[in-house]
């Protein structure tokens, strides 16, 4: 069994409910960013007190995303913005977003890989990682091989194929390269492996687009 992590059927008591809805209320707000600098180094002292005291009810921490590798290399000199800097609030790898766990990225030519570990906060069966979180960074993986190639588009099509459970509180690895490119159709696939075990595999279709041709397609803000 996880630790922290109780199978389905178990009584939970409803104040964890309560709990839980407060943390997401603290997400959004997050998210906003609308506090000046002082006022968010406090919150973040607040913050970090609350989770201390956790931490010490639970006796131990299993958040222990993976950080094994080298941050997302340097791009070639074509693609000017780094991936942080592109996606801050990315609700897959955005630091600036407390949803998110956020990948150790490589560019290992002709692949992007991608490393993480998934705690408990992405369970989906007991002691394995929700199978649409892997289908989302899939997403994201795939994304880096692209853009990386610097060919950039939205996604049309993402096909995930599950071969085996992906435990959690586990290093995984994701891979992702591109298969072809057909005029503008970008076909690319990708794996993810625990250990030397291939637990899902993607592939996915994109459409090449100008950043002129992206900005129109994205609502205007109110």
């Amino acid at each position: 069994m996880v630790e922290g992590v109780e199978d389905f059927g178990t009584h939970r008591p409803e104040e964890l409910r309560d709990l839980a809805r407060a943390v997401r209320r603290l997400n959004h707000l997050t998210m906003l960013g609308v506090f000046s600098a002082e006022e968010t180094a406090v919150l973040t002292k607040d913050v970090e007190a609350l989770t201390k005291k956790m931490e010490a009810l639970k006796g131990e921490d299993d958040f222990k995303p993976y950080r094994g590798r080298p941050s997302f290399e340097k791009p070639p000199e074509q693609l000017a913005i780094e991936l942080d800097d592109m996606f801050p609030y990315d609700a897959i790898s955005g630091d600036f977003n407390p949803l998110s766990l956020p990948m150790t990225f490589a560019w290992e030519p002709p692949r992007a890989k991608g490393f993480a570990n998934f705690s408990s906060l992405y369970q989906g069966p007991p002691r394995c990682v929700h199978g649409g979180f892997i289908a989302a960074y899939f997403d994201q993986i795939m994304t880096v091989a692209n853009a990386m190639n610097q060919t950039f588009g939205p996604t049309v099509r993402l096909t995930t194929k599950y071969r085996k459970p992906t435990p959690l509180n586990e290093d995984i690895v994701f891979e992702a390269w591109i298969d072809r490119v057909e005029n503008r159709k970008i076909y690319t696939n990708a794996e993810l492996y625990h250990g030397d075990t291939l637990t899902a595999e993607a592939e996915g279709l994109f459409i090449q687009l100008q950043v002129d041709e992206i900005n129109q397609m994205l609502p205007e803000e109110k």
